[in-house]
């Protein structure tokens, strides 16, 4: 039986999670099934922008989707934790995450009919300016590219001016001084070509989880040789996304060869801009509760820092809350069969 799936991501083709990672993802499908399952790929946002993707992904009217895990926050408040400034900030933490955060993703997904059967990393985020921004205060007054709830949250902590504005568009917004900045991969920076309008580059600011989610509904309706090869071929995918963030360091050498500054925050500037982004992180652990999840959004904020109080700390291994638990335990005993 022939089957053709349609995915959809509003990344560039020129993305290296586009032309490499979802290229050999839909490669692997058609070699694995003997060239009976096609993926057809749209990127540049073709069929529809990152707010069409979730409705699109979970009624059918598109069958896969490559992007951002936070692209989904509309249907559960615990997936803006897939996306907030200064949560992983190293891939080594990112890594060392996964094992709490991805059965919490996964378990928020299902219910809207969404799998989500490859996580990968998207690149050492960073802004990208015409002017430095090193501390909380450089920012003030600065309009900044925005992309959603929660980075608009994050520059009003801070005194920025929030612009909502299609990766697309931000070129020609930087070009013509409409915005100041914007917030994006290293390897987006190259791909879109904003290296030629930018002065400054700034972070880590995040290290975002992305994924390749498929419509639940389609993807059992497969024979189950075929839903095994799209899992070993989404398998693969992962493993080259993760290598994938490695090529950062080229992109940052090009651009440093280009004459753009860039500035890698000392462990008391990120500290700085935590405590100045606290106040989102408050509005999104009452959120959380009042939907019934504040195990799960403990768990996400304790994965890179404790949210106390007064301060964000360090956390050290410990119990986990049962619910939390009982998830990951699902979640490694999968991994390991």
């Amino acid at each position: 039986e022939k089957v053709t799936l349609q995915l959809t991501t509003t990344l560039a083709s020129t993305h290296n999670l586009v032309k490499i990672m979802t290229q050999e993802f839909a490669d692997n499908v058609n070699k694995f099934t003997n060239g009976n399952v096609t993926v057809n790929i749209a990127s540049d946002g073709q069929l529809m922008g990152t707010d069409g993707a979730a409705d699109a992904i979970s009624s059918g009217g598109v069958d896969l989707h490559v992007g951002a895990i936070a692209w989904l926050m509309g249907y559960d408040p615990i997936l803006k934790g897939s996306a907030f400034a200064f949560g992983t900030t190293s891939i080594d933490d990112w890594h060392d995450s996964l094992e709490v955060v991805e059965p919490i993703f996964d378990a928020a997904l299902e219910p809207y009919d969404i799998l989500n059967i490859s996580i990968y990393p998207y690149s050492a985020t960073v802004w990208g300016s015409n002017v430095p921004i090193i501390m909380p205060e450089d920012i003030k007054g600065l309009s900044m590219r925005s992309a959603g709830d929660v980075w608009a949250s994050v520059y009003g902590n801070v005194g920025a001016v929030a612009t909502a504005l299609a990766s697309s568009d931000t070129y020609d917004a930087m070009d013509k001084g409409t915005i100041d900045g914007y917030f994006t991969g290293f390897n987006s920076i190259i791909a879109r070509g904003l290296d030629a309008v930018t002065k400054y580059v700034v972070g880590i600011v995040e290290i975002p989880y992305y994924g390749i989610q498929i419509n639940k509904t389609v993807f059992e309706s497969l024979p189950e040789d075929y839903q095994a090869a799209i899992l070993k071929a989404a398998d693969i995918a992962s493993e080259t996304g993760y290598n994938l963030y490695f090529e950062d360091a080229n992109d940052e050498q090009i651009l440093l060869d280009e004459g753009i500054e860039v500035h890698f925050w000392t462990d008391e500037e990120a500290d700085a801009w935590k405590q100045a982004i606290r106040p989102t992180l408050e509005a999104w652990l009452e959120e959380c509760t009042a939907a019934g999840k504040e195990a799960e959004c403990r768990a996400i904020l304790e994965t890179n820092a404790l949210f106390r109080r007064d301060e964000i700390a360090p956390v050290y291994a410990g119990p986990m809350d049962g619910n939390i638990l009982s998830l990951t335990l699902r979640h490694v005993t999968n991994q390991q069969n």
